[in-house]
């Protein structure tokens, strides 16, 4: 499977690296990308994150700068949860509020087996923005 990412100003990096896009398909059930034959990430001034995956061309487009990783991978695992669901996702069409908690129950387990397999480091090195402090309870 071929994974690329175009190219992206300082500023504005994307949110995920080839090797956390590596991660999320082999996390997840090989008949959820079994027609994926390549993955591009791409450029988008949106301020918010999404995938587009085309069965009919074998590929999964992800938009995702301007996010932070938890988005991305969350826009990622969802898209891929909904075609093997059977859900119809398009451009400007809304989903309703029981598809998404259907995908979010379905995708939650997979969403944080992947966070916690990426370092801090990584994910502040690919959005820029630092991970929080762990928590601590005062007393």
């Amino acid at each position: 499977m071929r994974i690329r990412a175009d190219k992206t100003q300082p500023d504005s990096p994307h949110a995920l690296s080839t090797s956390v896009v590596r991660r999320i398909l082999e996390s997840v059930p090989p008949e959820w990308v079994e027609d994926i034959r390549s993955v591009r990430l791409t450029n988008s001034h949106a301020h918010h994150c999404y995938a587009f995956l085309s069965r009919h061309e074998g590929s999964l487009t992800v938009f995702c700068q301007k996010s932070s990783c938890k988005e991305a991978i969350l826009a990622v695992l969802s898209e891929l949860a909904a075609h093997s669901m059977g859900i119809n996702r398009n451009f400007g069409v809304a989903q309703s509020k029981a598809e998404s908690r259907r995908i979010l129950s379905l995708v939650q387990p997979y969403l944080e087996q992947i966070l916690a397999s990426i370092p801090p480091q990584e994910q502040q090195r690919h959005f820029g923005v630092p991970p929080p402090p762990p928590f601590r309870a005062v007393i």
